[in-house]
C-alpha cells in the first residue's frame, strides 16, 4: 500500500483537506484505491506535482470551486488528446469527484462537487477477450518459461482465464484466502462483495507450485501473488499486471491482450459451450444474470431457435 503524504513543507502541518483525503483513501477497497491512485499521480504530475505528491494537487485543487472545475475540464481534454481510451478517462475523472465529493461530506470544502465533462463511451471492444486458442498458447509458453516469474505469472494468469478471475480480485489475494485442501479461494471483489472461487485442477497445481515457491521466499507471506525483481509481500500494482502479460504476450509472439481479456475469454467461452447462463452469473459472480448476458453473451439469433420450435411445434408433414 502506498503511503499518503499527509504533511509537507509546502502546506500547514495537519491540514484538514489532507486529514480528509487520508481518510477518503484508507476507504476505498484495495482494487479501487490502487486505480484511483493511479489517476490522481497523473493528475498531480499534469499539475506539475510530483506524483507521489497527489493528495498535495488535490489539496490545491479543492481550494476553489470555479479553478477546479476549470481545471478538471481541462486535464480531462489533455487525457482525451493523449490518446487514453474514454473508459480510462471516465475513470480518472471519477477518481477526482470521488475525492471532492468525499471532502464536501466532511464539511473540508464549502461547496458541492461539480460533474466532470467526460467522453461518451464507445459501445464495444473485445467483449469476448482473445480467442481461446491464444490463451491455451499463452498458458502453456509461461508454463515452460525457465524465468524465476514464470510460476507466479501461470498461477496469476491461470486465476483470471479460468476461474474469471478480475485482475484486482487475484493479485491482492492474501494467502490466507487460500485453502488448499478444498480447492477454493476467498475473494474480496466489487463493492467489497465477498465471494469463494472454486479452482479447476490446473489452477490447484499452478498455484500450489508457485506457493512453494513464494515459501522459500518468505514463509510467512501475507499476499500470494508479490512482485518479484525485488520480491515485496505487497499487492502487485495493476501496471505491473499489465506488463507481466504485455510481455508474455510477447515472448509467445501472440497480439497484446488485457488482463480482464482473460476474464472475457472465461465467461464467453463457457456460454458458447452451452452452459447456462445462470451457472456463469455465479461462475462470474455476477450480481445479476442480466449483467452477464448484456456484457458476454453476444451471439445473436441465427434462425436456429425458430428452426428448433418449428420441428417441435409443427406436424412432420405440415406444408407451411
Amino acid at each position: 500500500m502506498s503511503v499518503l503524504p499527509l504533511h509537507d513543507t509546502r502546506t500547514s502541518r495537519g491540514s484538514p483537506i489532507l486529514a480528509a483525503l487520508a481518510d477518503w483513501h484508507s476507504r476505498l477497497t484495495p482494487a479501487t484505491r490502487d486505480t484511483y491512485e493511479s489517476a490522481l499521480r497523473v493528475l498531480a504530475a499534469w499539475l506539475k506535482y510530483r506524483p507521489t505528491d497527489w493528495a498535495l494537487a488535490l489539496s490545491d485543487l479543492a481550494t476553489d470551486r470555479s479553478r477546479a472545475r476549470a481545471l478538471a475540464d481541462r486535464w480531462v481534454d489533455a487525457l482525451e488528446r493523449s490518446g487514453r481510451a474514454p473508459a480510462t478517462v471516465r475513470t480518472y475523472a471519477n477518481a477526482v469527484r470521488s475525492a471532492l465529493a468525499w471532502l464536501a461530506d466532511a464539511d473540508v470544502i464549502p461547496w458541492s462537487p461539480f460533474r466532470v465533462h467526460v467522453p461518451p463511451l464507445v459501445r464495444v471492444v473485445d467483449r469476448r477477450g482473445p480467442p481461446p486458442a491464444a490463451v491455451r498458447l499463452l498458458l502453456t509458453s509461461i508454463a515452460a518459461a525457465p524465468d524465476a516469474a514464470a510460476p507466479r505469472d501461470l498461477a496469476l494468469f491461470t486465476l483470471l482465464a479460468l476461474c474469471a478471475l478480475r485482475s484486482g480480485e487475484a493479485r491482492t489475494l492474501h494467502a490466507a484466502a487460500w485453502t488448499p485442501t478444498a480447492g477454493t479461494v476467498d475473494l474480496s471483489g466489487k463493492g467489497r462483495r465477498r465471494a469463494t472461487a472454486h479452482l479447476p485442477p490446473p489452477a490447484r497445481v499452478a498455484l500450489q507450485v508457485w506457493a512453494e515457491h513464494l515459501g522459500a521466499l518468505n514463509g510467512h507471506a501475507t499476499y500470494l501473488l508479490p512482485p518479484l525483481h525485488p520480491y515485496r509481500d505487497t499487492p502487485m500494482s495493476a501496471d505491473a499486471v499489465r506488463g507481466a502479460l504485455a510481455a508474455r504476450c510477447a515472448r509467445a509472439g501472440l497480439a497484446r491482450m488485457r488482463p480482464h481479456g482473460l476474464r472475457h475469454t472465461a465467461c464467453t467461452l463457457a456460454l458458447d459451450l452451452g452452459l447456462e447462463p445462470v451457472a456463469v452469473a455465479r461462475f462470474a459472480r455476477h450480481s445479476d444474470v442480466r449483467i452477464t448476458l448484456a456484457h458476454y453473451d453476444d451471439r445473436r439469433d441465427d434462425g436456429s431457435v425458430a428452426t428448433a420450435l418449428a420441428q417441435a411445434l409443427c406436424a412432420p408433414k405440415l406444408d407451411l
